[in-house]
């Protein structure tokens, strides 16, 4: 068993969390992965398993490419999702040969060694052949459902919705959602669900511009006899750029849990690839509770992981110029109690060249990565308008994940520190401070 806060490959290339699901007493977790190398090659599902989601054991390759349609240079198993089905666990994935991708599944009898159905593709598309990928599957009032994304140039990218009464036969139900183009194209890893009485969409955009947002949840109303999706309200899941392709299932205790990749294909070329650790590249997030909360989507870590922190308290009160330095912990935790007029500063470093400026009176933070004297990443968080709000911040390298307000608003980055740069410190620029540590 391995403690891992931030799940990653054994060995290898990592992206798309895949499969989650509770199976057999045991937490499932499938993802994207490259076991032969550091960089994205012909994706394999890898697998990780756990009883507490904290501790995880590596389990052999659940899905290689081997067949015609997932054969190609540029080929492989792509993402997918998990559904257990009359004591079989079926894993329905996207097989691509590089070109064509098109939808497969496969079965198991212990979620450990699975079967093709010898029946594969279970779904093609003629009119979106290229991209046409992602499917998740879920039952709802007697009938399994899948949504995937979809995208054709000169068209918006789209989810469409699919039904079936055995994960083998799919009947085309319609395009539930089209996506503005002013959030992305192709609407990567959708997801629908039910949370706390509303009917959720979430999905990851490709080329969201450079302001673009790398995961967007949309509450709204579902209407499966149309069908169609109506938005009402469109929230960032995360501020940051490296929360993407967010997967979420229902656990035995009815929780909404979601992992996310720790990356983003969009900031590429401006953020110099994805972190190189040893033997292999990147990781997911956290595990996360989703909720909605006062109208609003919140994404919080899970109970597990905030039992791992000690609440010890410390009221602080820092006046302009002074400075407190933190222990180099996993988790760090601050309450601020606005009093009065709404004003002071606050900087947050992990390091002399990567901080957070916290402005109480504009009501933002500003998370800046500093390099070679230049910035090299900026990013607008909103602070909550409350009189009282608190911040909960993990590092492990090389993820930073902040959270205010219990989840209310979140910050995913990828950053790069070793133990010598690692010296974390509060610092009030000016007005006068009083926090809570714990």
């Amino acid at each position: 068993m391995n403690r891992m806060l931030h799940i990653r490959a054994e060995k290898g290339w990592i992206n798309d969390p895949n499969g989650l699901c509770f199976f057999k007493g045991y937490y499932h977790v499938f993802f994207q992965c490259n076991p032969y190398g550091l960089e994205w090659a012909k994706m394999h599902w890898a697998h990780v398993r756990s009883r507490n989601l904290l501790d995880w054991e590596y389990c052999p390759l659940a899905l290689v490419p081997e067949i015609e349609c997932e054969r190609g240079e540029k080929g492989g198993c792509f993402s997918g999702s998990a559904i257990e089905k009359d004591g079989l666990l079926y894993l329905v994935y996207t097989a691509s040969d590089g070109l064509h991708q098109k939808v497969c599944i496969a079965y198991s009898q212990d979620g450990m060694e699975f079967k093709k159905y010898e029946g594969n593709p279970v779904l093609i598309s003629s009119e979106y052949e290229n991209d046409f990928r992602d499917p998740k599957v879920f039952f709802h009032e007697g009938l399994y459902y899948m949504v995937l994304g979809a995208y054709k140039k000169g068209s918006s990218g789209c989810i469409l919705l699919y039904s079936s009464e055995d994960l083998l036969s799919w009947s085309f139900c319609g395009n539930i959602f089209s996506l503005d183009r002013s959030i992305g194209t192709m609407p990567e890893c959708p997801d629908l669900f039910f949370l706390d009485g509303r009917w959720v969409l979430t999905f990851s955009p490709v080329d969201p511009g450079y302001d673009g947002y790398s995961s967007m949840a949309i509450i709204g109303t579902m209407d499966f006899s149309v069908p169609e999706f109506k938005a009402e309200k469109t929230i960032p899941i995360d501020y940051g750029k490296d929360y993407y392709a967010s997967q979420s299932f229902l656990d035995e205790k009815g929780r909404r849990i979601a992992f996310a990749w720790a990356g983003s294909w969009q900031w590429l070329p401006e953020f110099n690839g994805f972190p190189i650790m040893g033997d292999h590249t990147g990781c997911l997030t956290m595990a996360r509770e989703y909720h909605i909360r006062d109208g609003g989507f919140v994404s919080e870590p899970i109970d597990e992981i905030k039992a791992l922190i000690k609440r010890e308290r410390n009221d602080v009160r820092l006046l302009s110029g002074e400075k407190l330095s933190l222990d180099k912990k996993r988790h760090i935790g601050l309450k601020k109690t606005i009093s009065g007029k709404r004003e002071g500063k606050l900087l947050f470093s992990l390091s002399r060249n990567h901080f957070i400026i916290f402005d109480f009176r504009a009501l933002n933070a500003v998370v800046l990565n500093i390099e070679g004297g230049g910035i090299k990443h900026s990013a607008n968080i909103p602070i909550p308008k409350e009189m009282e709000f608190s911040l909960s911040l993990f590092y492990e390298s090389p993820v930073l994940e902040m959270f205010l307000n219990n989840g209310e608003v979140s910050y995913t980055e990828c950053i790069m520190l070793d133990d010598n740069d690692y010296s974390p410190c509060m610092e009030c620029i000016d007005g006068d401070l009083s926090l809570t540590c714990f």
